[in-house]
């Protein structure tokens, strides 16, 4: 009988163990991407493939930084004027995404005030958060590039509704 407790007991231990690591987890970035520390500057955003690309030439040249620091915090910068300083993220990491293995977070308030200023001069195609990789790019000089895709689909008004990802890509400033 107490064989049989302890063998309850184990398999309860084990069954709660593996409940557990199926859920994600808030994961350190810079520890786990370490070339995604510095600053990056957007260069591009694709919105539905080939139905919307947005660059600065859209926006009279208008450069936005983003410049991702240890602790998972970042900050960002419009035409060299902090936007938002010292803003903390939380990531997950997937396994089941095409689009990378991390995703990035941001507080409902830090969405809102990033909408409504760089909204407010028509760059609300800039994307901070959702699924983040880097990649080597052969068009932009084998640099590094930072995409970071909106996690959830956009409806661009196309059979078949919300399956557009909004794509932003920041280039690595050196």
């Amino acid at each position: 009988m107490k064989k049989l407790s302890l063998i309850i007991a184990f398999l309860a231990v084990l069954g709660s163990c593996m409940t557990l690591d199926r859920t994600p987890k808030n994961v350190d970035l810079v520890r786990e991407m370490p070339e995604l520390l510095g600053t990056w500057k957007w260069f591009e955003t694709h919105v539905g493939g080939i139905v919307g690309v947005f660059n600065p030439t859209h926006f009279r040249g208008e450069e936005v930084t983003i410049t991702f620091e240890e602790d998972n915090r970042f900050s960002i910068s419009f035409n060299d004027s902090v936007v938002l300083s010292d803003v903390k993220y939380s990531v997950t990491k997937t396994s089941d995404s095409p689009y990378g293995d991390y995703c990035i977070s941001v507080s409902k308030q830090v969405q809102d005030y990033l909408r409504q200023n760089l909204g407010r001069i028509g760059l609300q195609c800039i994307e901070v958060q959702g699924y983040v990789t880097i990649m080597r790019d052969r068009e932009y000089m084998d640099k590094r590039v930072l995409a970071i895709i909106k996690k959830e689909g956009m409806d661009m008004g196309v059979e078949g509704g919300p399956d557009f990802h909004k794509r932003c890509h920041y280039l690595f400033v050196e």
